[in-house]
């Protein structure tokens, strides 16, 4: 009789949507977006917190949160090397337009694709209409130029996933480093040059950054956050983050012990 009476009190507990909600927190879910962080634990305050990003969500990583007091909050990553570093100039095609500039200290940052945003001023310091966050124009003698640096940040430039225009004529002038991306645009003739459809999409290695895998394994990067774990004398991955068996990083016995971890969705 008495089992029966903890039992109705536990089940009428777990029905009880704040007390669900809070074991989901605890127990389920990730921190994946500003708005979960919002809903959950009543934040409303704009500001920089730890979110769990990457496809697996297997990397903790500082994010700012802005609109956190409406209905729509939203993700952006700080630049620790500042607007010094990260800024398009469109120089004008003709003497009549002006110059125009932007200076970024923050992009616009969607924590599951690892994408950025490019047409986003909101944290940016401008002159004119501004040109997107590494996409300039220029014309002969009129240069454009564009950099980006991520220096301080986890991620790197994904450069085979983001679609990129060179200037026709000097394609390999610049810096192309994994964090840093620089180039001219114009010189010889009118050009649009930098990244294309405002989607600059970044990468971070799992192997370096939260070492996975277990002793005896070695760990392989698979690019897009992704990473498998292979046994050092040989036989089966014993992680593969690409067939959806893995044992994220945040949850380190989800393989072992069988659990299937929930996974919210995100904004984009």
């Amino acid at each position: 009789m008495r089992f029966t009476a903890v039992a109705v009190v536990i089940a009428s507990l777990l029905v009880s949507s704040n007390f669900a909600n809070r074991v989901s927190n605890q127990f389920l879910f990730y921190n994946t977006s500003c708005a979960y962080l919002k809903n959950a634990y009543a934040i409303t305050a704009d500001g920089e917190y730890i979110l769990d990003v990457g496809p697996r969500f297997n990397l903790k990583t500082r994010v700012y949160c802005e609109g956190m007091g409406g209905s729509y909050p939203r993700e952006y990553l700080t630049l620790p090397a500042g607007q010094d570093k990260n800024y398009a100039i469109s120089r004008p095609f003709n003497s009549l337009q002006r110059e125009r500039t932007a200076n970024f200290s923050k992009a616009l940052f969607c924590p599951n694709s690892l994408l950025i945003i490019t047409n986003d001023w909101l944290f940016a310091r401008t002159t004119g209409q501004p040109p997107s966050y590494g996409k300039v124009w220029g014309c002969r003698y009129a240069v454009g130029r564009i950099s980006i640096d991520l220096t301080g940040l986890p991620f790197y430039i994904n450069y085979n996933a983001t679609n990129i225009a060179f200037d026709e004529r000097s394609p390999s002038n610049g810096e192309r480093q994994p964090q840093i991306f620089t180039h001219d645009c114009g010189g010889w003739s009118c050009s649009v040059c930098g990244v294309r459809k405002q989607k600059l999409l970044l990468d971070f290695d799992a192997c370096q950054l939260i070492n996975p895998c277990r002793m005896g394994e070695s760990c392989i990067h698979l690019g897009a956050g992704y990473h498998k774990c292979i046994p050092r004398s040989g036989g089966k991955p014993v992680i593969d983050n690409v067939s959806g068996r893995n044992e994220i990083g945040t949850r380190p016995n989800s393989c072992v012990s069988k659990t299937n971890w929930k996974i919210l969705p995100v904004s984009c």
